[in-house]
């Protein structure tokens, strides 16, 4: 228990992520009891009084979750061979998020004094000192005067770091993009138009054959969906947008505003039936099986044409389906050259993951209607 307590206090030093997770209760055979602990910090098992090598594999998969979410909470585990069920209790002693603005012009000064009065450790990267300097600055953390894709490349990024990209146009946006989409970060943002992102994420899919999965971490249009206009408040925006990924918020981001444009609900109204939640659920088809079927449902089945009243938008066909075998629902196939074979967007009157009560990793069943 002595190595527990010291590596509590060096974590606490640190300022380190981890997660402290305790035994509440145990029905079992004495293999474990109430009250043993483990601490689990980098995806391991540092320290602790569990040895059950079953309970220790659960109890690294949960924290992982607890982490991410930054929530601490008590979970039910079943454990079999260890007696049955267990209570847990996952105490979350996360890291001190870091936000990172890249690039110093005039919304950065706003967004830096409200990151510092949320406690935000900041840190300010730009390539021009008359813009990246004390006086502009004074509450930040770290200035760094450089390129900005270098420095990016060579920054320690954590599930606890945010990045923010407002630089002076999309030639210095995209560089740094590049060397943060597959990064650990828990939150990417980046400033600009939707046609400029469109033709930015269009560039990485078609010529860079970067995965669309990685694409779609990036917030941008970056911020929430206030009808901002002043720097202050488009600094506000981004930084709500930031607390809202941070605490599982539902705020609306500009970034996931499609389903809730007007003429969209009005043409999914008019063609599935039902007025859907303003967001996608996100699938992945796991065998060769289930891509062969949605190809041949797509080559079979005309779909619902959703044609779009903004030129800067793509066409798009939904199939009706139903989820679960109890919920409808469609299928939203964007029609772009380069969609992933492997993807699926399904549609609802509800939200699917509150209504399911579904996870990251969870499957369900989707019955195409044809």
């Amino acid at each position: 228990m002595n190595a527990l307590v010291d590596e509590l206090i060096r974590i606490s030093e640190q300022g380190a992520a981890a997660v402290l997770a305790t035994v509440i209760e145990a029905d079992g055979n004495g293999r474990v009891e109430p009250g043993d602990k483990c601490l689990i910090r980098d995806g391991k098992a540092e320290s602790g009084t569990i040895r059950h090598e079953g309970l220790l594999r659960a109890i690294l998969r949960e924290a992982e979750s607890c982490l991410k979410e930054e929530k601490s909470k008590l979970v039910p585990l079943e454990i079999p061979d260890a007696g049955g069920k267990i209570e847990v209790f996952f105490e979350v002693m996360a890291a001190p998020p870091q936000l990172v603005v890249v690039g110093a012009g005039h919304i950065a000064v706003p967004l830096v004094k409200f990151a510092k009065i949320l406690d935000f450790h900041v840190a300010v990267l730009d390539d021009r000192m008359l813009f990246a300097n004390r006086e502009r600055f004074p509450a930040a953390d770290q200035i760094l005067v450089t390129d900005m894709a270098e420095a990016l490349k060579g920054m320690a990024i954590t599930p606890s770091t945010y990045i923010v990209l407002i630089t002076r146009g999309h030639k210095y946006d995209e560089p740094c993009l590049r060397e943060i989409m597959d990064s650990p970060a828990k939150y990417i943002g980046m400033i600009g138009s939707r046609r400029r992102i469109k033709a930015c994420f269009q560039r990485f899919r078609e010529e860079e054959k970067i995965a669309e999965e990685i694409i779609e971490r990036v917030y941008a249009p970056i911020g929430l969906d206030i009808n901002t206009e002043t720097p202050e408040e488009i600094a506000l925006s981004i930084l709500a947008e930031i607390i809202k990924v941070r605490r599982g918020g539902k705020a609306r981001s500009q970034a996931s505003t499609f389903m809730a444009l007007e003429w969209v609900q009005k043409a999914l109204r008019e063609g599935l039936g039902f007025a859907p939640y303003p967001a996608t659920l996100n699938l992945r088809l796991e065998s060769g099986e289930e891509i062969a079927a949605w190809r041949e449902v797509k080559r079979a089945a005309p779909g619902i044409p959703i044609v779009p009243a903004d030129p800067s938008f793509c066409r798009a066909r939904c199939f009706l389906v139903q989820v679960e075998g109890k919920l409808k629902g469609a299928v939203l196939l964007p029609e772009v050259e380069g969609y992933p074979a492997d993807k699926i967007e399904v549609v609802a009157p509800v939200r699917l993951k509150d209504a399911l009560d579904l996870k990251d990793g969870d499957t369900i069943t989707i019955e195409f209607k044809v």
